[in-house]
């Protein structure tokens, strides 16, 4: 009777769960339990049976109430995690989520270095962990309208705030040209150049300059003297002045000689801001000399040290290069290519030698090492050095051994305590083949080419810049570095600069690298000015005249989602949203996209436009620059005249308006 009444006062809701939670009353196999059980003991039962229901109830109390709670408690949850990460954003500490576009998104702060960075600009990360404006390795060509007459020794070195100064002789009156440009990116990212200082026409013949000092624009130009009877082997300082709309220089007002008619061959080479020295060739001694100098920066007067005689040269057949590593050392580089056939001089090459030159400034005096030379190695035709850090050189030269390709070869000077006394050794590190088919040749008579080589940051970065004979003449441009444990390494694919020549031998090529000016803090890892002329053995062509900017920066992180402040002042204090991963929405220059192509960045922070082939090999179109399609490691973008490494990837496009992001 209390059962019936007890189950006639639970809701009917009560009823439906207990329903569920009473067990059931019989018993397979056994039908005679559960009226047994009940006959025995009927009050009993009824307790036990209605405890264990309540506790069963009771628990599906607690788990209906969270399943209606669950809700509300993820959402306080979320709100206090999202509160936290903002407090870490205004520290700079990183954090990601993943939003209703399908992307993977980050926050990093902003570069204090870096220009202004648009919503949809792509975006490097700094070693310092921040963000700054474009990605990758990219070559500008055609930048700006840098004309030539018909120049020889072709020149260009960085001044101050990106100002080059490019200056050549001219053979048929023995004079040289100066001229000064500005090479910058303009508020779209497009690289410009703006001509700062008119072809100015100087009474010498410019062979080499160096530049001392970027901050204050100081330059020495050494001459040659091609006369026979005229002195005019010289020294001279100079100095270029810059300001917001135009460029001035001031020349020293009596150059220095440092020989005697007809010398050949010179070279200079930055020490410090005010010191350099120099190798030429001696007429009157048949010597290969040297000879160290200052510049005074505030009246442009030279001073030179005596001359010092570090090689022979009987058969004018010693090709020669100089490298400065600290203020008071330097290298001296050449190999004599004289191989003697029955007492006449047949076109021969010769083994790498080096030998370390040290400048004593209490003696004013030049002390050399023993020579070191690389057995192993055939040196051809004209080779050309460049400092890396104060122990090391790169030397790139054509190698016989490769049938005059392009070698590198690492020279470093190595500290030795022999008896508790130190001693400097030359060795020779590691080598890097640039390439393995006739690149450098002389073509007699009536066109030559050309090699240079160029440092372009502090971390072992270098480029080498020469005139490939095996493809046309094509002027050739690759970059390599060293590494950490002493080797050298390619780091891009051989860019092609120029057209072919074509007859082959029917034009000179004239070539020279520049530095880019720029701090420690640069968001460029590297930067490189390239100059390139080409012209008739008898000046009546004008030399065709490119000039390009190559730009190195880390890979490609992803694409900026919001923009950073509009000043570099006050960059520093806001981050900038970056979506790492996943899809995007862009639309590049109001250009709608092309599914199925690969889209790569500039240094500029803008989208470069690949092939059809995400899951192939990268091939360029046909261009204007050569008659087939570019190699498969760079693309080429005719609109906008630029040259893009593949390692630049930011992702393939799904849609018009819909790019996938993938960097790596």
């Amino acid at each position: 009777g209390n059962h019936t009444q007890n189950n006639s006062e639970q809701s009917v809701v009560e009823q439906m769960l207990q329903s569920l939670l009473q067990p059931k009353n019989e018993v397979p196999g056994d039908d005679s339990f559960e009226e047994e059980s009940q006959a025995t003991s009927p009050k009993s039962n009824f307790r036990f049976t209605n405890n264990i229901s309540k506790w069963k109830l009771y628990s599906l109390y607690f788990l209906v109430g969270m399943v209606i709670l669950f809700p509300y408690i993820s959402i306080i949850a979320l709100f206090a995690i999202q509160s936290n990460n903002g407090s870490d954003e205004t520290t700079y500490n990183s954090y990601t989520t993943i939003n209703q576009n399908l992307n993977v998104t980050s926050s990093f702060p902003m570069s204090t270095f870096s220009p202004y960075v648009a919503s949809k600009n792509v975006v490097s990360l700094s070693s310092q962990g921040t963000i700054q404006r474009g990605a990758g390795t990219s070559i500008y060509r055609n930048i700006g309208n840098v004309s030539t007459t018909c120049p020889s020794y072709l020149s260009m070195i960085a001044v101050q705030n990106d100002t080059y100064l490019i200056s050549y002789a001219n053979e048929v009156d023995e004079s040289s040209t100066i001229q000064a440009v500005k090479i910058y990116h303009n508020n779209d990212g497009r690289v410009v150049t703006e001509k700062t200082l008119a072809n100015t026409i100087l009474p010498y013949f410019f062979y080499q300059t160096v530049s001392l000092s970027q901050s204050t624009g100081l330059f020495v130009a050494i001459t040659q003297d091609f006369s026979g009877t005229t002195e005019t082997a010289f020294v001279i300082a100079g100095m270029i002045i810059s300001d917001d709309s135009k460029d001035s220089y001031l020349l020293s007002d009596v150059p220095v000689q440092y020989a005697s008619v007809y010398s050949v061959n010179p070279h200079i080479t930055r020490l410090s801001d005010s010191s350099f020295a120099i190798s030429y060739y001696s007429n009157t001694s048949s010597e290969l000399l040297t000879r160290y100098g200052t510049v005074d920066s505030s009246t442009l007067d030279v001073s030179l040290s005596k001359s010092y005689r570090y090689a022979t040269d009987y058969n004018y057949s010693v090709y020669s290069s100089i490298v400065g590593l600290t203020d008071s050392s330097y290298l001296l580089l050449y190999f004599d290519s004289f191989v003697s056939v029955n007492n006449t001089q047949a076109g021969g090459s010769g083994a790498l030698t080096v030998i370390l030159a040290t400048i004593h400034a209490d003696s004013h005096s030049i002390s050399f090492s023993n020579r070191s030379s690389l057995a192993s190695s055939r040196l051809t035709f004209s080779f050309t050095a460049t400092r890396l850090d104060n122990f090391t050189a790169v030397v790139a030269y054509a190698d016989e051994n490769t049938n005059y390709g392009i070698t590198s070869q690492l020279v470093r000077l190595i500290q030795e305590d022999i008896n508790g006394q130190y001693t400097t050794s030359i060795v020779f590190g590691s080598s890097l083949s640039l390439s393995t088919g006739q690149a450098l040749a002389y073509i007699a008579p009536n066109g030559v080419t050309d090699l240079d080589l160029l440092t372009t940051s502090e971390s072992g970065d270098f480029v080498v810049l020469f005139s490939d004979v095996s493809n046309q003449g094509t002027i050739t441009l690759v970059s390599a570095k060293l590494t950490a444990s002493g080797q050298l390494i390619r780091t891009s694919p051989n860019f092609l600069l120029a057209p072919p020549t074509y007859p082959l031998g029917s034009l000179y090529s004239w070539l020279a690298l520049a530095g880019g000016s720029q701090s420690p803090q640069s968001p460029l890892t590297a930067q490189a000015a390239v100059l390139t002329a080409q012209t008739s053995s008898d000046c009546s062509v004008l030399a065709d005249t490119t000039l390009s900017l190559m730009e190195v920066m880390p890979l490609p992180l992803g694409l900026a989602s919001t923009s950073s402040s509009s000043t570099a002042s006050s960059a520093s204090l806001n981050a900038v949203n970056v979506a790492v991963g996943g899809t995007v929405s862009v639309n590049p220059s109001n250009t709608p996209l092309s599914p199925g192509k690969t889209y790569y960045a500039t240094t500029s922070g803008g989208l470069v436009t690949g092939e059809n082939s995400y899951y192939g090999r990268e091939e360029c179109a046909e261009t204007s620059l050569t008659t087939s399609s570019y190699s498969s490691y760079y693309v080429y973008n005719a609109d906008m005249d630029i040259l893009v490494s593949l390692t630049s990837k930011v992702g393939v496009a799904l849609t018009d308006s819909t790019l996938f992001l993938s960097t790596i």
